[in-house]
């Protein structure tokens, strides 16, 4: 089984409701997590509509972490 890391769970943009994307104006915009390493990875994802950006963790299994 390949490693999901929540890879098609999209959030919606907790402002304005808009459907999120992952944040293509980084260099990086899924990363290994800078703490736990290869076992959680970083999502940082930008609305297209507002700017508005979060970041979030995600387990090897797809599971979003708080």
């Amino acid at each position: 089984m390949s490693t999901r890391f929540g890879a098609t769970d999209i959030p919606s943009c907790p402002k304005c409701k808009k459907i999120m994307r992952l944040n293509i104006m980084r260099s990086t915009r899924r990363t290994p997590h800078p703490k736990y390493g290869y076992d959680l990875e970083r999502q940082i994802f930008i609305c297209p509509v507002c700017m508005h950006e979060i970041q979030r963790d995600a387990d090897s299994m797809g599971e979003i972490t708080e």
